[in-house]
């Protein structure tokens, strides 16, 4: 929801991992499969609000951080809450027109990360209370986004650095190294780290990582809550 890290595995494979961002108190049902507009999509549902912030179907993977690229006044009440904004997508056929015939009038801003690893697409959509923009990614290459909600401009490329660095050490990409840079990255500063925790207000409740590779997904859940990890075989 607040960081999410996008990495290629060539022949349209995949590894998509992202921290949660949170109040610890804001429970969540571990990812199950739910008819979402006649299609299975596999998600981990806030059971605040019922939508979620990383989902997955046979065709589209999507991953929500809060905020687009500056930091917004957050100004309640919202029309809807930005995990079911989400899941609306899949009531479109293709990034596009979901961009550009969804009505987010009244919607707080957001990101939204789209893939669809058969056409080896990666979008990034953002909505700003203005204007929708959606802009193609490059699906070869990695990438790292940290939501402008909580994190400054200065922070958010400290963490690219972060990911560069992790990178050129030679990691393998694999879920279980993906997951121990979204576990350990940063310097030791605990408000700032990619596991974050501010006053116990908002810290990182939990993190997931979907792969597709060789034609096997992969939904890996970790509730750092409860100490606790689900997955979820596509």
């Amino acid at each position: 929801m607040c960081t999410v890290t996008f990495l290629p595995l060539g022949q349209g494979d995949f590894i998509i991992t992202s921290n949660r961002d949170e109040r610890k108190t804001r429970n969540t049902i571990p990812p199950a499969p739910y008819n979402i507009f006649g299609t299975e999509v596999y998600f981990p549902k806030d059971t605040e609000a019922g939508g979620t912030w990383f989902a997955a179907s046979k065709t589209y993977t999507l991953v929500l951080l809060n905020g687009a690229a500056h930091k917004h006044h957050h100004n309640p009440p919202y029309r809807k809450s930005r995990g079911l904004v989400m899941l609306d997508f899949f009531g479109y056929s293709n990034p596009a027109e979901y961009a550009y015939r969804y009505n987010f009038e009244g919607i707080e801003p957001f990101t939204l990360v789209i893939i669809n690893p058969d056409l080896k697409t990666l979008h990034q959509f953002r909505w700003n209370e203005k204007m929708p923009e959606l802009i193609e990614k490059d699906f070869e290459d990695s990438h790292i986004w940290s939501s402008a909600t909580l994190y400054d401009s200065e922070t958010r490329k400290r963490r690219e650095v972060w990911f560069e660095q992790w990178k050129n050490e030679g990691n393998e990409f694999t879920v279980d190294n993906i997951l121990r840079f979204h576990h350990f990255g940063g310097t030791g500063n605990i408000e700032t780290d990619l596991v974050m925790n501010r006053s116990n207000r908002v810290q990182t409740v939990s993190i997931s990582s979907f792969e597709k590779r060789h034609n096997v997904s992969t939904f890996c859940y970790e509730d750092l809550i409860e100490n606790k990890r689900h997955t979820v075989i596509l």
